[in-house]
């Protein structure tokens, strides 16, 4: 048995959680013994004073440097603040009741190295900017594989790409979820890189659907899930399709002012099994979410995305358009211009033939990691 420490984003959102949910349970099917790891970051003030000259560096050396420090802090407190209070208690029921987890901090990171005997980063967007920490710059290179970690955009900051091209470096292995990622790491390292799907994907839709029998049931309806505001040919489209189709309307986790000006609706505080049974049961999902949209494809629901508002103004819409472009479905991805849609003519498709392939390529690249990275030692 292999002790697995895992590095992911698990909180506050349903495709981050059942991402790291996927790799957790598969993992440990194989046999291993896993656990999340969280850093718990220094509040002390001898600790800041530390990054203090690295941080200072950076301000001097990069035009903007502070400005979009400033405003991703804030953001991301808004992100978080959007949550219903109520989903976000259910969400943590899951997590807790499901993980193992480990708190770790910045003096803890040689005895946590030595604890392990391989750490996996990935997926979601853990990748996004530049954390040592998720980059795993404080393990044996030996021991770090790369899971579908996301950049989420195309183009990293340059006061990034130093740090980020080193960390890489001292990869044996390297993924990413998005082609746009391959790109990034190609360039910043010279090295091949694995592109593989998202961790959800190694479950297919019979499994899904098993996961979510401990989920609500409801009959009728569609779904709308927004991770920020709708925007206008958002909420024009979705009264469209309520003009032909008298159902029911359920919003889940942001109560967004905006779906007052919905023909009707009915917000809901859902537990990941209520999302995945949400999704299954819905004759459609209208979304702004990377992985509402790909569990729409996984469970051969019908949907639209649309671009999402970002708080912070960086579109990160490069995983959503990869994703849709790579199984060939773009149209269903509705951004600045408003689009005649034809909900009756919308095309059907088999998930297995979708994500067979791929299914294979992620738990291929799992097994074959551990097992090349324990046989080296």
């Amino acid at each position: 048995m292999k002790k697995i420490g895992i590095i992911t984003l698990y909180r506050d959102n349903f495709g981050s959680i059942l991402q790291a949910y996927s790799t957790y349970s598969y993992i440990t099917s194989l046999g291993n013994d896993c656990t999340i790891l969280q850093m718990k970051r220094s509040k002390n003030l001898v600790d800041k004073m530390k990054i203090a000259p690295f941080v200072l560096y950076k301000f001097m050396r990069y035009k903007g440097y502070y400005a979009d420090r400033k405003r991703l802090n804030e953001t991301s407190k808004k992100d978080i603040n959007l949550l219903s209070s109520n989903t976000r208690e259910l969400m943590d029921k899951f997590v807790n009741g499901v993980f193992k987890i480990e708190t770790c901090s910045i003096n803890d990171l040689k005895k946590i190295n030595s604890k392990y005997d391989f750490f996996i980063t990935g997926s979601d967007q853990v990748w996004n900017g530049y954390d040592e920490f998720k980059y795993l710059v404080f393990a044996d290179k030996e021991k770090k594989i790369a899971l579908a970690p996301s950049f989420g955009t195309k183009v990293v900051k340059d006061y990034f790409k130093k740090d980020i091209a080193v960390a890489l470096n001292d990869y044996k292995v390297l993924s990413s979820r998005e082609e746009s990622g391959v790109k990034i790491i190609k360039e910043l390292t010279g090295k091949n890189v694995v592109r593989l799907p998202d961790p959800t994907i190694i479950f297919n839709k019979k499994e899904w659907i098993k996961f979510a029998e401990s989920g609500i049931k409801e009959e009728n309806y569609i779904l709308v899930h927004f991770l920020n505001t709708p925007n206008k040919i958002a909420i024009e489209t979705i009264n469209k399709y309520l003009e032909k189709n008298q159902c029911n309307v359920y919003c889940i986790c942001n109560k967004y002012s905006e779906y007052k000006k919905l023909k009707r609706y009915r917000f809901i505080d859902i537990n990941p099994y209520d999302y995945v049974s949400l999704i299954r049961y819905a004759k459609f999902i209208f979304t702004d979410s990377y992985h509402s949209t790909l569990f729409s494809l996984n469970l051969e629901k019908q949907f639209l995305t649309f671009e999402r508002q970002y708080l912070h103004g960086n579109p990160q819409s490069s995983r959503i358009e990869d994703l849709l472009k790579r199984v060939g479905m773009f149209n269903r991805f509705i951004s600045k211009n408003k689009m005649n849609i034809d909900f009756e003519k919308l095309e059907k498709w088999d998930s297995n033939l979708l994500f067979g392939g791929e299914r294979d390529h992620i738990k291929k690249y799992i097994m074959e990691s551990l097992k090349e990275e324990d046989s080296s030692k």
